[in-house]
């Protein structure tokens, strides 16, 4: 009995360092509540805040912040970096996302300095996670789940819609129709917030099949019962790599194997409106803005028993991973006039691809594209003559490679109050980034020492969330420490 006494201490000691290395003890056999997900996303923007950065971007129906965590690395350089996001629960019960995207964060922050292509992505990129598009949702859903229930997969046939019982998915602008859906307080903060960061990658994770699925979702003919027909963007060549990114990683997604009483997909992927059309879609939506967005569905059972998780785990880590590090595929640049100064929200677009895209405070841009194809990018700034730029972009051997960089001048018109009667064209002018670009002259305040671009926090009031009831492990080790002390000192 002495030598068992004198283990104890040692046991706890134990058990509180295995606690530090999970951070904040996150789970993996159990849904999080709304209050757990806030509580766990404050703790590890507290103990990785030279990496992380909590921030909402509004408030859900019901007053819930619509947490969103932006990690990154390396800021001293003087490089912008892309924009890229996951989000998740988009329908309030289509839960796996919601917990994966809490794993993919802790994950992101403790392997940060430790897995190369953690550090290659954080270096390169801002990534930003949102686990809950709509917690009024998941905590409707939440409500019916009972642990003790042993079915694989849970019925959940509330808390899909938000508390208004509008589908957030069916809320957007859509790209060939008017969509009469009344406009969500959730809806808006999405759009607000691409408003004022300019993304290019994303991917939203849903439930109830095995695919990824990529633009458009609707078509013009707007057909909701017309299926089998795809109606492609035309990025497609980019859309369709993105999406043989994802299932090609996943270990059973490529393999086009179909859920229960669906069609299988070939190679785990899907044209939108090739499978069914949905009017009002965030995807089409973040096509429209410049972003590529793609839907991941990811589980067979929109609501699977919460033992399951670690195996949804297993599958998605790595392709989320990679599949973000697609950003450093295709262009990246900046627009300078004659003197080196920065041309911020310059217009730009590739021939033959519709969507747009600008040039950031710091004038700098980013477009994914595959090599193998000549490109041009046109440049149209106010009070400077349109320019044209033949290019290509040169194949990445490794993600840990830099993007083709593009360095662009202006020439400015020869009478100020003109509009502009000229248009150079230049023949290509690609290499690799090596060069210096010029600091950037804003003297705004960053809502931290990290990530959040001045002028999203400005612009939106982003607020930097501090937790107000400290950091759960660190807690738990101080105590157990008093208490292992306490049990050595007294036998």
């Amino acid at each position: 009995m002495h030598v068992f006494w004198k283990i104890i201490p040692l046991l706890l000691c134990i058990l509180a360092g295995f606690c530090t290395l999970k951070s904040d003890c996150l789970s993996f056999e159990k849904y999080h509540s709304y209050e757990e997900m806030t509580q766990f996303l404050q703790n590890i923007s507290k103990q990785n805040s030279n990496i992380a950065s909590l921030y909402t971007i509004g408030k859900s129906v019901l007053g819930r912040e619509l947490w969103v965590m932006n990690i990154t690395g390396n800021t001293s350089s003087n490089f912008d970096k892309p924009n890229v996001k996951l989000v998740a629960n988009i329908h309030g019960n289509e839960v796996v996302g919601h917990e994966l995207l809490l794993h993919f964060i802790e994950f992101l922050v403790m392997n940060y300095k430790v897995d190369n292509r953690v550090i290659a992505l954080l270096d390169y990129a801002q990534v930003h996670i949102m686990p809950s598009i709509n917690p009024d949702g998941y905590d409707v859903t939440m409500k019916e789940y009972r642990p003790d229930d042993k079915s694989k997969c849970i019925s959940a046939r509330k808390g899909r819609y938000n508390v208004n019982e509008q589908d957030l998915n069916r809320n957007f602008p859509d790209c060939f129709t008017f969509n009469p859906s009344p406009e969500q307080i959730e809806t808006i903060a999405i759009k607000n917030w691409m408003k004022h960061v300019p993304f290019v990658l994303s991917a939203s994770l849903h439930g109830g099949a095995l695919v990824a699925s990529y633009p458009y979702d609707n078509s013009p003919e707007n057909n909701i019962d017309q299926k089998n027909r795809p109606w492609t963007t035309p990025d497609d060549d980019v859309f369709k790599h993105l999406a043989l990114t994802y299932s090609k990683t996943h270990p059973t997604m490529n393999k086009g194997e179909s859920c229960q009483n669906s069609n299988p997909f070939k190679e785990g992927i899907t044209n939108g409106a090739e499978w069914y059309i949905v009017k009002g879609g965030m995807q089409d939506y973040n096509y429209m803005k410049g972003c590529m967005e793609i839907t991941l569905e990811i589980s067979c059972c929109k609501f699977p028993r919460a033992d399951l998780l670690p195996n949804f785990w297993g599958e998605n880590k790595d392709a989320m991973l990679i599949y973000l590090m697609q950003v450093k595929r295709g262009i990246r640049g900046i627009v300078t006039d004659n003197s080196g100064k920065p041309i911020k929200n310059a217009l730009l677009s590739i021939g033959g691809r519709d969507i747009t895209f600008n040039t950031s405070d710091s004038g700098q841009f980013w477009r994914i594209l595959l090599p193998g194809i000549n490109y041009v990018l046109k440049v149209v700034a106010e009070g400077y003559n349109t320019k044209s730029l033949l290019f290509d972009v040169h194949e990445l051997k490794n993600l840990t490679e830099e993007s083709t960089f593009l360095n662009i001048t202006l020439d400015p018109y020869s009478a100020p109050t003109s509009k502009p009667t000229t248009e150079t064209y230049t023949q290509n002018t690609t290499r690799r980034m090596t060069s210096t670009l010029p600091p950037t002259t804003t003297t705004d305040e960053p809502v931290s020492h990290i990530s959040i671009p001045s002028h999203v926090a400005d612009t939106l009031n982003l607020k930097v969330s501090e937790s107000k009831s400290g950091v759960r492990c660190k807690y738990l080790n101080f105590f157990v420490g008093i208490i292992s002390l306490f049990i050595l000192f007294n036998i």
